[in-house]
C-alpha cells in the first residue's frame, strides 16, 4: 500500500497557493461586478437624457437582448408624444 503518491504531495504543495489565490481573487471579483453594476447604470442614466433618442429611440445602454427575435420597442417609448423630440425636428425641418 502506498502512502506517498506523487498526486498526494503535490496537492499539499499546492494547496497554500491556491488559498492565496482564493483570498486575493474573490474579493476582487466582488468589487469589479459591483462597478460593473453601477457603471451600468450610470450610462443608462445619463443616455437616459442624451439626444440620442431622438435618432435611435430603440437604443437601451446596458441591455442584452441575446435572441433572434425581430425587434420590439419599449413600452415606454410608445408615448404619444416627446416635446423635446418634436422641437428638435421642427428646429431641423425649419432651419431655425
Amino acid at each position: 500500500m502506498k502512502t506517498h503518491t506523487p498526486l498526494n504531495i503535490s496537492t499539499l504543495l499546492l494547496a497554500p497557493f491556491l488559498g492565496l489565490a482564493f483570498v486575493i481573487f474573490l474579493p476582487l471579483i466582488g468589487f469589479v461586478m459591483v462597478l460593473y453594476l453601477l457603471g451600468s447604470k450610470a450610462i443608462e442614466l445619463a443616455a437616459a437624457h442624451a439626444p440620442t433618442h431622438v435618432f435611435k429611440p430603440t437604443w437601451m445602454p446596458a441591455m442584452a437582448f441575446l435572441h433572434r427575435k425581430v425587434k420590439t420597442v419599449h413600452p415606454s417609448l410608445n408615448q404619444p408624444s416627446d416635446m423635446w423630440a418634436d422641437d428638435a425636428e421642427h428646429k431641423l425641418n425649419t432651419g431655425v
